[in-house]
């Protein structure tokens, strides 16, 4: 993840590019060493939530739930009930961001139909995202 964070670091400012990862790896070596070494991964990506509905809905069955995320960078996944989801077998949610995926094996339709209450939300993160920034 670090490894490709500094190539995408790399790649957003010009000084390598996607279709040539090989010369990046070659030429900018102590930049991507440096960068690996010191610098801290952070994954604010919601689609994740996408896979994780059907577990959510699962485990909850009815009763509230009180999450903990370690490590939730801007606590985007958090807010995973806030969101829509888009199945093969149905939708669930009706955020104004909608997550779907390829889902070879899908949710039951029944499983899509529970609601879920979400009691309290926690992350714990030693260096977390300023989501205003």
């Amino acid at each position: 993840m670090r490894l490709l964070g500094g190539l995408h670091y790399l790649v957003l400012a010009g000084d390598a590019s996607w279709d040539d990862v090989g010369s990046a790896l070659e030429l900018q070596r102590g930049f991507l060493a440096r960068w690996t070494r010191e610098q801290d991964v952070q994954t604010n990506e919601v689609q994740r939530s996408w896979a994780l509905l059907p577990g959510f809905l699962t485990v909850a069955d009815g009763r509230p739930l009180d999450l903990l995320e370690l490590g939730p960078s801007a606590g985007l996944n958090l807010m995973w009930d806030r969101y829509g989801y888009r199945y093969s077998t149905g939708r669930w949610g009706s955020g104004p961001l909608e997550l779907a995926g390829n889902d070879r094996v899908p949710p039951p339709a029944e499983l899509l139909s529970r609601r879920v209450t979400v009691a309290r939300r926690r992350g714990v993160d030693l260096n977390p995202v300023d989501v205003t920034t």
